[in-house]
């Protein structure tokens, strides 16, 4: 009966949670574009938030709306062995990025280690990663899931620039 009860705690728990960051993020909120559940820097990326009881404020609201306002750079990236098509991409610091993934073949990796980024490229299945480049240079990205002789080959390039 007590582990019931525990598992009914938690689940609650759980439900709560995800109401808080609906709530936080605004989402139903007449918005246009359905964005999938954040983790920490993307979109099937990590983006952290810090759920409070307060109501917004009126500089929150302000921040909330001007970062609407910034048009965000979206690039289909597509993944088959052992490539990645394009194999560099270009973007602008401090502008948003979408990164839309798809595997043309088998399910591939997508690991871009310097912005701290992880997701899989699905067989015909977009997945979306968001997050903003917060400095300049050229970055690596690769395949982490082993898709055979030639896996290690499987990279591309990410530029930021001012």
């Amino acid at each position: 009966m007590k582990r019931i009860l525990a598992l009914i705690l938690i689940a609650l728990a759980e439900v709560a949670l995800v109401a808080a960051s609906l709530f936080l993020t605004g989402c139903g909120a007449n918005n246009t574009e359905q964005k999938p559940a954040s983790a920490s820097a993307p979109s099937t990326t990590n983006s952290s938030s810090t759920a409070n009881n307060s109501s917004p404020s009126a500089a929150d609201t302000k921040a909330s709306q001007n970062a609407a306002s910034v048009k965000e750079t979206v690039i289909r990236l597509t993944a088959k062995r052992f490539e990645y098509s394009p194999s560099q991409i270009t973007v602008k610091k401090g502008t948003p990025v979408v990164i839309e993934l798809i595997s043309k073949d088998r399910l591939h990796g997508f690991n871009l280690p310097d912005f701290k980024i992880r997701s899989d490229a699905k067989p015909n299945e977009v997945t979306r990663v968001r997050f903003v480049p917060d400095k300049t240079g050229t970055f690596t990205f690769a395949c982490d899931v082993y898709c055979g002789d030639g896996h290690e080959d499987m990279t591309g390039t990410l530029v930021v620039t001012d």
